[in-house]
């Protein structure tokens, strides 16, 4: 039987100044959300990031198939 494994996650708090920090970068590498009205806007709490071959998403995918 296969061990299971187990994800990590980091949270850190955010000053006002690394939100806007962040904003402007992500900004460049992301799309706005298609379903949101021009001038309205949501509260994101959490960010979740995944290493560049997406492990973490399909590692996850593959559990909810078996």
């Amino acid at each position: 039987m296969k061990d299971k494994q187990y994800r990590h996650e980091f949270k850190f708090i955010c000053a006002d100044s690394h939100i806007a920090l962040l904003q402007n970068r992500l900004n460049s590498l992301m799309k706005l959300d298609p379903h949101i009205k021009q001038g309205d806007s949501y509260r994101i709490r959490s960010l979740y990031l995944d290493d560049y071959m997406n492990t973490a998403y399909y590692d996850n995918e593959e559990r909810e198939q078996s």
